[in-house]
């Protein structure tokens, strides 16, 4: 990474994207209550996407938080996306800033 590069590429997490969507934390996301959660916040936002071709060895969690995070890179783009932590910014010893997306 590199501080030109970070003004493009972000870092973001899956679980802080959910509990910004839902507006508290989910269900975990390896039982049937999460799985269920996370569907229908992703039904409700009108998120377009298709799990009925399921990948070798992939769970059904994983790409239900691979969808979230693009979902997160389009709200980064519209301006909506918000910024851990949210209060400051701190800049490690290569410049970069120290942030996570959610």
């Amino acid at each position: 990474m590199t501080t030109t590069l970070q003004t493009r590429v972000i870092e973001a997490h899956p679980e802080l994207v959910w509990q910004r969507l839902l507006g508290s934390v989910p269900p975990s996301k390896h039982g049937a209550d999460g799985i269920v959660v996370r569907m229908r916040c992703l039904q409700d936002l009108q998120v377009d996407y298709e799990l009925s071709t399921a990948l070798d060895g992939v769970k059904i969690d994983d790409m239900l938080d691979a969808v979230v995070l693009l979902a997160c890179a389009c709200s980064r783009l519209d301006g909506t996306a918000v910024r851990y932590p949210t209060d400051h910014r701190q800049i490690d010893a290569k410049g970069l800033v120290m942030e996570i997306w959610g």
